[in-house]
């Protein structure tokens, strides 16, 4: 299945919408169960969100990408394809932060899911505007 640009675009707003709605209403309503804080649960909603905040940039770069040619959609597309997936499996596999003592631990979940996101931006960027002004390429 080749990936397009609607594709793209259409999966990434879906997760991204899902994500708000989960950051949003998750932890007030699917965690509280008469009255009682669930633990567990917002662990569990808090861990989906840090997996799925990748999206949120690719939402808007497939929303940058829609308008140019296809040539720099793939070459995004290619980048994104391999980043995503290795930024999630940094975030799964990075400590939630809670270390004991006096001294706070200074690499958890959330700085991981900043640092790739941050990352991701900025090699989107100098991807996008890199084939943006390179002469388009033409086989045939």
């Amino acid at each position: 299945m080749k990936l397009t640009k609607k594709k793209v675009l259409a999966i990434s707003v879906f997760v991204s919408i899902v994500l708000l709605i989960a950051s949003y209403f998750g932890n007030v309503k699917l965690c509280t169960t008469g009255g009682n804080w669930n633990y567990e649960c917002s662990k569990f909603l808090y861990l989906i969100e840090m997996m799925l905040l990748p999206f949120w940039p690719i939402t808007v770069f497939s929303l940058i990408t829609y308008p140019l040619r296809e040539e720099t959609f793939q070459s995004w597309l290619h980048f994104a394809k391999w980043f995503v997936p290795l930024s999630i499996l940094l975030v799964l596999l990075t400590p939630d932060g809670q270390s004991g003592g006096y001294m706070p631990s200074l690499i958890d979940k959330q700085v991981i899911a900043f640092l790739t996101s941050a990352l991701f931006t900025l090699v989107s960027l100098i991807i996008i505007i890199y084939k943006s002004i390179k002469k388009p390429s033409y086989t045939g």
